[in-house]
């Protein structure tokens, strides 16, 4: 935190905020100083403390605008830490100043680029809370989804925190639909993490049917359906529920299941089995298909119902341990084994290898990245 230079006036001459809290230290042990004495300074060592915790000195004489744009400038170098001291020195010293909502956004955005999520998300909440209409307020209420998100890297075992983060992505669409950059960004990650959510919830069901215990796994696809509608998941989980139910001797649920399946997913890949199981219960009238969609195509046609992307340039959506979700897919030049570049503003940072595309996003493995930066959410990914 930025100090007031006029801090120093405490010190003995030549000693540092370091030397001069081993001082004390030392004088304690050695009974130099008695108990009224080290209480009598505790005040001024408190002080001190707050002096030593500054990386720059302001003069009293500099107006908050100076103070803002010096830090806004230390920002857009890449100097995050002295930028911080700025403005947070403008937030607690200018309460009235035209800078003191902006500053808490652009707080938030120094601890973002630190990956001091916590305090990120304090510093956007803040700025939310006083300024929800401000210009910056979308991306704000984007990157508190962002942070939460990041934390809650075990999505399968940290529900609590992957819903709060959904929750506040949910927000930018709700309250800022018109700023179509942040609600496309929050949309892709929203579906990404439903997408995981539900395969969690398809091998517990999975498992549950592998162990013969049919209601139990049953139950994890009823939730599965009701809880991510848009999942590619959906059919897979109609298909095995309905043999969940034949296993259970209960006809009647396996050919709701059935039905429902040859209705709204007429490009399912075992469709020839559902059509035979349906006629095997003597169902010779089937319904008409909500919509046709080729097999073939079926891919493609789930993809399209995902948010657009931008042809050649991509960004990381999600990272999870060494591997990264990305939101660029087949239809874009994509192709297993591709090693791509990652770029932070114009600089390289770091290289990904494609191991798997799906319908909605692909996912890669980290080969590599520079010392002092790690890849992160948000990165930008250029195809060759």
């Amino acid at each position: 935190m930025v100090g007031n230079t006029d801090t120093a006036q405490f010190l003995p001459d030549g000693i540092d905020c370091a030397v001069f809290l081993y001082y004390i230290k030392i004088m304690r042990i050695t009974n130099h100083v008695n108990v009224m004495g080290i209480l009598s300074v505790v005040g001024l060592v408190m002080f001190v403390l707050i002096g030593c915790g500054q990386s720059v000195k302001i003069p009293a004489s500099q107006t908050d605008t100076e103070i803002f744009e010096q830090g806004k400038f230390l920002f857009e170098q890449g100097e995050y830490g002295e930028a911080l001291d700025y403005f947070l020195y403008v937030k607690d010293n200018f309460l009235r100043s035209p800078y003191a909502g902006v500053t808490r956004f652009y707080a938030g955005e120094c601890y973002y680029e630190k990956e001091q999520y916590d305090d990120a998300v304090i510093e956007y909440k803040s700025f939310l809370a006083f300024f929800p209409n401000d210009p910056h307020a979308p991306e704000a209420q984007y990157k508190v989804g962002a942070s939460l998100l990041t934390q809650a890297r075990d999505s399968e075992r940290d529900q609590s925190s992957i819903q709060e983060a959904l929750a506040e992505l949910q927000k930018v669409r709700e309250n800022y639909a018109d700023q179509g950059e942040f609600v496309q960004k929050a949309e892709e990650k929203i579906y990404i993490v439903n997408e995981r959510l539900a395969q969690y919830e398809f091998n517990v069901a999975k498992f549950y049917r592998h162990e013969k215990q049919y209601t139990a796994s049953n139950g994890r696809l009823a939730y599965l359906m009701k809880h991510y509608p848009q999942s590619s998941l959906v059919a897979d989980a109609l298909w095995m529920q309905s043999q969940n139910f034949q296993k259970l001797e209960q006809p009647e649920g396996a050919k709701e299941a059935l039905l429902r399946l040859w209705e709204n997913y007429p490009g399912y890949e075992k469709r020839a089995e559902v059509k035979k199981e349906l006629l095997d219960m003597r169902i010779t009238e089937l319904p008409t298909p909500v919509t046709i969609i080729e097999p073939e195509t079926q891919e493609e046609t789930r993809a399209s119902q995902q948010p657009s992307h931008s042809g050649t340039e991509g960004y990381i959506v999600l990272r999870r341990d060494d591997n990264v979700f990305i939101n660029l897919i087949r239809e874009d030049g994509l192709k297993e084994g591709m090693e791509l570049p990652v770029y932070r503003g114009e600089q390289t940072i770091g290289t990904i290898r494609v191991i798997e595309i799906q319908a909605g996003f692909s996912i890669a493995e980290i080969v590599s990245h520079s010392t002092d930066l790690s890849i992160r959410e948000d990165d930008r990914i250029v195809l060759p």
